[in-house]
């Protein structure tokens, strides 16, 4: 069985809506200005690691995920003119 979350990132006008499997959902403004990489939301694949990214919609290469911590984030601003909507899936190998 494949521990599988599928994260998808709407950018709304002064927020951006992440969500997880449609179970989890953060908000963070659009054009954020601190510091980065910025920490978005931990996925948690289970205590053995090896995360893997498999991003769809990361063109601009904006998304990373940390594999010590199992953090996506983002490396750069979000900008809903430039990209609306991203879907992000995240899985483990060791359960392919």
């Amino acid at each position: 069985m494949m521990n599988c979350f599928c994260v998808m990132i709407t950018i709304m006008s002064a927020l951006i809506q992440v969500s997880i499997s449609s179970v989890k959902t953060i908000q963070v403004p659009e054009n954020y200005r601190g510091t980065f990489p910025w920490y978005l939301i931990k996925i948690d694949l289970g205590a053995d690691g090896g995360y893997i990214a498999a991003l769809a919609g990361n063109d601009e290469g904006i998304f990373e995920l940390d594999p010590d911590s199992g953090f996506l984030c983002a490396l750069k601003p979000f900008d809903r003119e430039n990209k609306d909507s991203y879907i992000v899936t995240v899985y483990n190998p060791s359960y392919i």
